[in-house]
């Protein structure tokens, strides 16, 4: 550790004040080890990119981040904080990409950002967000802020100084089939309809009398009474109510959960009636017309975004190893390990 020798402002008073009064002037250093001499410890340097330092206290710092959300061994200490020093090392090479190039990540476009996030988890104010920081990440908003300025720094660098292949259609069809093969339930549709019936309040008076309005509805479609005249007459859901509680073709992951799986494994007759199914949102009933796996179309984009980033990703990867070859970077960092 760098070290400062500092003396008091008394001792250096008392030490030029006895040279005057006896006409005699220093002409012994004291020792390291003289309790005379006071130690100061300040901030390491554990890396340097040409001219820009990474000290030890930024390190530190990412590193009791990561402690709190999850264990570290101690013989794993110095590789973790090894891979915290090179994510450093590489954001500069990337600040110094984006000078270059002319990429400025504005506050407007971090606070949009964050609204973004924001309007995603249902917060409505900026101290609600920041107790959700707190509780989620164990950092501040101003710490999140910054996160969230290089993320979108080390975006723009990729997408416009990085060179990469972009994924064509035939790769975007083989990771389809691919995961498709893998496990289709992500790509599951299912053709339904639904009636819904929900309690006015929280009452238990209410909650019964929801509860046997759907199951007087579902007597009458098991009568033989059309799904759909039930679900526009008697439906709380006005929204697909319209539409005689038709929700067309639906990926089976963007239901409720639980009739999500009623369907998933209790379902498979065109026709068919549910049971009565509880939610959090009420009572509902479903009728069954059939399931399908989601073409290609309906997941094309989806799947081209994401191969796009993973390619930039690796292609930006694959760049910082070069940089760092060129960009002058020395490590001091006692205990660092390459990957």
């Amino acid at each position: 550790m760098h070290l400062i020798k500092i003396f008091t402002v008394m001792s250096l008073f008392f030490a030029v004040s006895c040279s005057t009064m006896n006409n005699s002037s220093f002409t012994e250093e004291k020792p390291i080890d003289d309790p005379g001499i006071k130690w100061e410890n300040v901030d390491e340097v554990w890396a340097v990119v040409g001219t820009k330092p990474v000290l030890k206290s930024e390190v530190e710092k990412k590193y009791s981040a990561l402690l709190r959300k999850k264990k570290i061994p101690a013989n794993k200490t110095a590789s973790e904080k090894s891979r915290i020093l090179d994510s450093l090392i590489n954001f500069i090479i990337i600040e110094n990409k984006a000078s270059s190039e002319g990429i400025i990540v504005s506050k407007e476009k971090v606070e949009n950002q964050i609204s973004d996030i924001m309007l995603r988890n249902n917060i409505k104010t900026k101290a609600e967000f920041e107790k959700f920081l707190d509780k989620n990440y164990q950092i501040t908003l101003e710490e999140y802020k910054e996160e969230i300025r290089r993320s979108i720094m080390t975006n723009l660098v990729m997408v416009y100084a990085v060179d990469y292949k972009r994924p064509s259609q035939k790769d975007a069809e083989a990771f389809y089939r691919k995961k498709v093969k893998e496990d289709v339930r992500p790509f599951l549709q299912v053709k339904i309809q639904i009636i819904q019936v929900s309690p006015k309040d929280s009452s238990f008076q209410e909650e019964k009398a929801a509860n046997t309005l759907i199951n007087d509805v579902r007597k009458k479609a098991l009568g033989g009474a059309s799904f759909t005249s039930l679900a526009k007459q008697y439906s709380t859901d006005r929204a697909t109510a319209s539409k005689g509680g038709d929700l067309g073709w639906t990926l089976l992951g963007k239901l409720d959960p639980y009739i999500a799986g009623y369907v998933y494994q209790k379902m498979s007759k065109s026709g068919s009636i549910s049971e009565v199914i509880k939610t959090s949102e009420g009572y509902y009933i479903v009728r069954y017309s059939g399931r399908r796996t989601a073409p290609f179309s309906e997941f094309e984009q989806i799947i081209y975004n994401m191969l796009s980033m993973q390619y930039g990703e690796k292609a930006l990867e694959l760049w910082l190893l070069e940089q760092r070859e060129f960009s002058d970077v020395k490590i001091f960092m006692k205990d660092y390990s390459k990957k």
